[in-house]
C-alpha cells in the first residue's frame, strides 16, 4: 500500500531543517495537517540558518512566521512573511515584552521551542508563553530529554503534571455523572481549563490548547447551583 503523501517531508527535502534528521516531520504532519490553512501566526524559537522558518512559510500559506534567536545575524532571513526578533529565551523580560503588545502583535496558533534545549529555558518559556497560544493551537518543545541528569528530569517533570491538568476532576463530583461535567469550579486552575491534550514522542512533545472540558460537544448540562462543577 502506498504511503499517504506528506508535504512536510517534501518541504523537508527542499529546505533541510534539522527536524528532518530527528524524524520529527511525520509527527508535525500528523498534528498540523488540519491546521494548515487556518494558522495565521507561528512563532519558532531558534533560527540558525533559517531552514525551518522557510519550511513553515511554505507549509502554512496564510501565516506570518516569527523566528526568535539571540544572534543578530539571523535578521537577514527576514522577509516574505518571515519576521525575526533578536533576544534570549532565558530572559523573562524579553519573553514578556514580545507577548504583551510587543513586536509580535498576534496571539500565536503555534509556538515551537527549538532554541537552547536547556531545561530551565524550556520550562520558563513554556510557562510564560503557553497561555499566549490561541485556543485550538499547539505548543511544541523539541529535543526534550536529550541531556542527562538534572536537566533531563526537569523537562520530564514539568510535562507530567499536564496529565493531571487535562484530566482535572472536581472534588466529590460523582464519576458516573461525567456527561454533566460541562464546566469546572472556581478552584480549577487556568492550566486545568486550557490544557486539552499532550502527545510525546522521542525527543519531542506537543501540548494542545483549548477549552477544558467544553471542547467535548457531547457533554450535557444538568447540574444545579449547588453542584461542585457549577462554579456556584
Amino acid at each position: 500500500m502506498k504511503k499517504p503523501d506528506n508535504p512536510l517531508e517534501e518541504l523537508g527535502e527542499k529546505h533541510l531543517p534539522s527536524k528532518r534528521l530527528h524524524d520529527y516531520l511525520k509527527h508535525y504532519w500528523c498534528h498540523f495537517l488540519d491546521l494548515r490553512n487556518s494558522v495565521r501566526c507561528l512563532v519558532e524559537i531558534g533560527v540558525q540558518d533559517g531552514h525551518s522558518l522557510y519550511m513553515w512559510r511554505d507549509f502554512f500559506p496564510n501565516a506570518t512566521i516569527h523566528g526568535i534567536d539571540f544572534d543578530p545575524a539571523c535578521r537577514h532571513h527576514e522577509g516574505d512573511r518571515i519576521r525575526i526578533h533578536i533576544g534570549d529565551q532565558s530572559d523573562p523580560e524579553f519573553l514578556a515584552a514580545l507577548q504583551n503588545g510587543g513586536a509580535i502583535d498576534c496571539a500565536p496558533n503555534i509556538i515551537i521551542d527549538d532554541g537552547s534545549h536547556v531545561a530551565d529555558h524550556q520550562i520558563l518559556t513554556f510557562e510564560t508563553w503557553f497561555p499566549w497560544v490561541k485556543p485550538g493551537g499547539c505548543y511544541v518543545i523539541e529535543d526534550i530529554g536529550v541531556h542527562t541528569g538534572r536537566s533531563r528530569k526537569m523537562t520530564f517533570g514539568r510535562l507530567i503534571p499536564l496529565i493531571h491538568n487535562i484530566n482535572y476532576w472536581p472534588k466529590d463530583f460523582p464519576g458516573e455523572r461525567w456527561p454533566e461535567l460541562t464546566s469546572f469550579p472556581e478552584e480549577a486552575s487556568e492550566w486545568d481549563r486550557s490544557t486539552v491534550g499532550l502527545a510525546i514522542y522521542r525527543y519531542i512533545a506537543f501540548v494542545f490548547k483549548g477549552r477544558n472540558p467544553q471542547d467535548n460537544r457531547y457533554l450535557t448540562a444538568r447540574h444545579g447551583p449547588d453542584d461542585p462543577a457549577s462554579g456556584g
